[in-house]
């Protein structure tokens, strides 16, 4: 069964996780409780709340929004290892389980950033396989035990998530063929990192790859620098993506309109990207296009389409384009093991 198949993407900034029927993203972050904190609650944390609170080999963890707000000590990874080391367990166990349907095995596919791919992959792959036991909270003072098998793991590099969700419907059947004959450079921009790489004939090509660490993030500082010198508040950065879609944000009761320091951030980014990539590339000879994806992908595409010469494919619209490559594992998971 599909739901028996998910896409996990344990990113710096969220963690993102899809059976096809439902998704889950939440912040990549994971912290030990206050001593003697009660569970969580529906009414303190949300429908999330049995997820977001969960014990893992005898400790408890917080996880997501929930670790920002209540753990005295929390941890956001900054480099992969500490991805690996720190949050990728608590945060993509608590996905699976969330996901996962039943008890029965699940399989997965995730990925890995182009630059760190090939040194990592395998660490991911074993960090995550085999039996998992979970104790969730059931909202009042016990646990609800999860217990799932991960069966099979397919990791595979990044910015191929969004490419299989281009080129997969959600039976696995390939719906844009021409693509899969073409030599495409892919741009993956991400929270903390840009990810380059091109995928021929849907194969990863050896030449090309590249990462940035010009992510969303550099941006989004500034753009939080300009609000707190305006209204006297720091905004979390985590908080400043619903804001900067809406164009606005109301601090105190008084609104401030973003579309001027979002516009000059954004601009400045997709210049710096754009340097970049004609270094690393060759768009109007080599390539047959360049595929912009990833949750910044989806907000710089204008501005990148404008310093990018040839031929711009950008992903298709979803009500959030961070959850791109979390979709395309999925459908590459149907792919694989279903159709």
């Amino acid at each position: 069964m599909s739901e028996n198949i998910v896409g996990l993407d344990i990113g710096f900034g969220f963690t993102k996780a899809s059976n096809g029927h439902r998704q889950w993203l939440f912040k990549s972050v994971a912290g030990r409780p206050p001593e003697n904190m009660p569970p969580l609650t529906r009414a303190v944390a949300g429908e999330d709340f049995y997820t977001q609170d969960i014990e893992l080999d005898g400790e408890r963890y917080l996880v997501g929004e929930s670790a920002e707000r209540f753990a005295p000590q929390r941890a956001a990874a900054l480099e992969q290892e500490d991805l690996l080391k720190i949050t990728a367990r608590p945060c993509g166990l608590a996905a699976l389980a969330r996901m996962a349907a039943g008890n029965g095995p699940i399989s997965v596919v995730t990925g890995l950033p182009v630059s760190y791919f090939r040194d990592y992959h395998q660490k991911l792959a074993h960090l995550l396989l085999g039996w998992h036991e979970i104790a969730c909270s059931d909202g009042h003072s016990g646990r609800i035990s999860r217990r799932f098998h991960v069966e099979r793991i397919r990791v595979i590099p990044q910015p191929f998530g969004s490419v299989y969700a281009l080129l997969l419907n959600d039976l696995g059947r390939v719906v844009r063929p021409a693509l899969t004959r073409q030599r495409l450079g892919v741009v993956d921009v991400g929270y903390r990192t840009a990810d380059f790489c091109i995928c021929d004939q849907t194969r990863l090509a050896d030449e090309g790859l590249g990462s940035s660490d010009e992510g969303m993030f550099g941006a989004y500082q500034r753009i939080a620098d300009a609000i707190e010198q305006a209204s006297g508040r720091r905004i979390e950065l985590f908080r400043l993506h619903e804001a900067i879609a809406a164009g606005s944000i109301t601090v105190d009761d008084t609104v401030f309109d973003l579309s001027g320091i979002c516009s000059r951030e954004f601009a400045r980014l997709a210049a710096t990207l754009g340097t970049r990539l004609r270094k690393l590339w060759d768009m109007e000879h080599d390539l047959d296009g360049v595929v912009i994806t990833g949750g910044g992908g989806a907000v710089l595409e204008p501005y990148l389409r404008k310093v990018l010469p040839g031929r711009i494919i950008g992903s298709k619209k979803a009500a959030d384009a961070r959850l791109g490559n979390v979709r395309g594992y999925w459908r590459y998971g149907v792919q694989l093991w279903q159709s």
